[in-house]
């Protein structure tokens, strides 16, 4: 059984905060990685996926198989970076070059869904407030970078506005797929069909 928007975006929905939590305690940790925020960060991730899937769903790119050819590269990358996620709740102080590699496939799916954003928003499937959705979200890495840098990576304010801006940018993800089912924006479909 396909799972619809409702149940993807509900994923997504639930799924926000944790990139919060994750980056929560590693402060309280006073550590980089815990398995607590390995195990956050993977929550956090799956539900981005969901809304990837979402994204999908309703052709928010178009309605060709080249058009969600961006969408099943931020799947992969989601998947790897994840990978990640799952070494760092079994060893939180991995420093194997093998684990720094799949670190960077964090950073890499942020940046990717800026690429993301500015496609949906330029191909304009999505009508109104959402056309613009993913790119606040793909927007958050260089919100955060530059709040880090103006307010000193050693600030623990510099965490807050990158910590709000995360949790309203996937929240919003998430409920524009959620409240997609059934609108006008593009016909549900089977996600992987565009593969073949």
């Amino acid at each position: 059984m396909k799972p619809t928007n409702k149940f993807l975006g509900t994923c997504g929905m639930m799924a926000a905060p944790f990139l919060t939590f994750a980056l929560i305690s590693g402060q309280v940790a006073n550590a980089a990685n815990t398995s607590i925020g390995g195990f956050f960060g993977l929550v956090y991730m799956l539900g981005w996926q969901c809304c990837i899937v979402g994204l999908i769903n309703v052709q928010a790119a178009g309605p060709r198989k080249k058009d969600n050819l961006l969408f099943y590269i931020q799947l992969l990358l989601l998947t790897i970076a994840n990978i990640g996620n799952v070494w760092v709740m079994i060893d939180p102080c991995a420093d194997s070059p093998y684990f720094m590699l799949l670190d960077n496939f964090w950073p890499l799916s942020n940046l990717f869904m800026l690429v993301i954003g500015i496609v949906v928003a330029r191909k304009a499937v999505l009508k109104g407030w959402r056309r613009y959705v993913a790119l606040g979200v793909g927007l958050w890495l260089p919100f955060a970078m530059a709040t880090s840098l103006l307010l000193g990576r050693e600030s623990h304010f510099a965490f807050y506005p990158g910590a709000l801006y995360s949790f309203i940018a996937w929240t919003a993800l998430g409920w524009m797929v959620y409240e997609s089912e059934g609108t006008d924006t593009a016909t549900p479909t089977q996600p992987f069909n565009y593969l073949f």
